[in-house]
């Protein structure tokens, strides 16, 4: 019985290891428009996407488009609300405008999030209260958010 401890510890801890690795794992997706499309696929799970930061005394978003929230309610809509995104503080100036990688756990309804005036459409995207981690300013593929 003592021979096989050890071993069963070890199965154990491998186990637990693999367990927190793959929760802390995020599935990356090209536009929000297609996170917002195919929003039954990926609610609830942790996404990684690209697009422009806007931040305003109405806005927090990611958009598609640089400012651009036209279709906000569309299915395909490329704006995707920041929900539970904690204090941005003296970020928020330097991040609203900027082209980002923003990590999060995808929300297809966000009503159990309460009323808000910041909301981009239904979806959201949860960012636990950690913007500092979750937010991360990369260099702007161009042309096609102008």
């Amino acid at each position: 019985m003592r021979a096989h401890l050890p071993a069963f510890s070890l199965l154990v801890l491998g186990l637990l290891l693999s367990a927190s690795t793959s929760a802390s794992e995020s599935t990356s997706v090209d536009t929000v428009s297609s996170l917002n499309q195919r929003r039954g696929e990926f609610d609830g799970k942790d996404v990684r996407l690209k697009g422009y930061l806007w931040i305003g005394p109405e806005q927090l978003y990611i958009v598609d488009r640089k400012f651009d929230n036209d279709d906000a309610w569309q299915k395909n809509s490329g704006c995707l609300s920041l929900l539970n995104a904690g204090s941005l503080g003296s970020m928020a100036k330097t991040l609203t405008g900027k082209y980002v990688e923003i990590t999060g756990r995808f929300v297809a309804d966000s009503s159990s999030y309460g009323v808000s005036l910041m909301v981009c459409g239904s979806t959201g995207l949860d960012l636990g209260a950690r913007p500092e981690e979750r937010i991360k300013v990369i260099a702007s593929p161009g042309p096609r958010g102008k």
